[in-house]
């Protein structure tokens, strides 16, 4: 209606205000101080976490879905544990705890696909395969063939058991623990990840048992071999058929290592989610 002096500058009671500008000034201080904390602990989360946190996703994606997650999450979010109006150095300590809940949270979660990594390093090393190495887009650090194979299998369990609503899940349930600006986690959860980075070599070693007890089985056919026939050149044949073995191995165990694999990851979120907000 106002097209004609669209660029004038008009008086305030003549001025016309958007539906978002109103909304938005309608909410309180506390309840905008409480989305804008919360959008830095899901932020800090989804920077670390697995998937979410790979280098190929950008980081305008990130912002986008942790600001998207954090007006979802409006309506529910308890009330700040600092005033409205806080003093600057409480401003700043309520942003580095929520950081370090929200890196923590992200941390444990990733923990159980350094384990997948682990067993890949394992398979790789008994295999054969250890000296052909490739740059692993998701660290930029070398890796192996195997190890991104099996890291790509457990991305697609990952999805498959709706391990990224979980994540979600857990950050929304973080704020009932941990309301706000109520400071980082404690002592406790920090043990409590600390004993979560230990038992991550237990599951890999427990994943890579049968290609342990099945390689092992191999080298010893191999030596007994190799005794009796003794012109036989076994430098020559023992790669390829190291090669040749983990490969049928992985064929043969792909159904056992699947439901092995999301049983791991199922359990390790619920570990995960615990360790940081309870502690235990």
């Amino acid at each position: 209606m106002d097209h004609g002096h669209a660029r004038r500058v008009h008086a305030a009671h003549v001025r016309v205000r958007g539906a978002a500008g109103r909304a938005v000034t309608a909410l309180a201080p506390e309840t905008l101080l409480a989305g804008l904390l919360a959008s830095v602990r899901i932020t800090a989360l989804l920077a670390v976490a697995p998937v979410f946190g790979h280098l190929a996703v950008p980081i305008r994606i990130r912002a986008g879905l942790a600001l998207a997650v954090a007006i979802a999450l409006l309506p529910a979010l308890p009330a700040p544990a600092l005033a409205s109006r806080p003093e600057p150095l409480a401003a700043v300590g309520a942003v580095v705890g929520e950081i370090a809940t929200g890196a923590a949270l992200g941390f444990a979660a990733r923990l159980v696909f350094d384990a997948v990594g682990l067993l890949g390093g394992i398979f790789s090393a008994q295999g054969g395969l250890g000296a052909a190495t490739v740059v692993d887009p998701a660290s930029g650090a070398p890796s192996t063939a195997p190890s991104m194979l099996f890291d790509a299998i457990a991305v697609l369990i990952w999805f498959a058991i709706d391990g990224h609503h979980a994540l979600l899940r857990a950050a929304a349930f973080s704020f009932e623990s941990l309301a706000p600006g109520g400071g980082g986690p404690g002592g406790a959860p920090m043990l409590a990840i600390a004993r979560l980075g230990a038992d991550l070599f237990a599951l890999a070693t427990r994943l890579a048992a049968p290609v342990l007890v099945a390689m092992g089985i191999a080298n010893l056919g191999l030596g007994v071999l190799g005794r009796a026939l003794p012109e036989m050149n076994l430098m020559m044949v023992q790669i390829p058929a190291h090669v040749l073995f983990g490969f049928a191995l992985v064929l043969a165990g792909a159904t056992p290592l699947g439901e092995a694999l999301a049983q791991a990851l199922a359990a390790w979120g619920t570990r995960a989610a615990a360790a940081v907000l309870g502690g235990s």
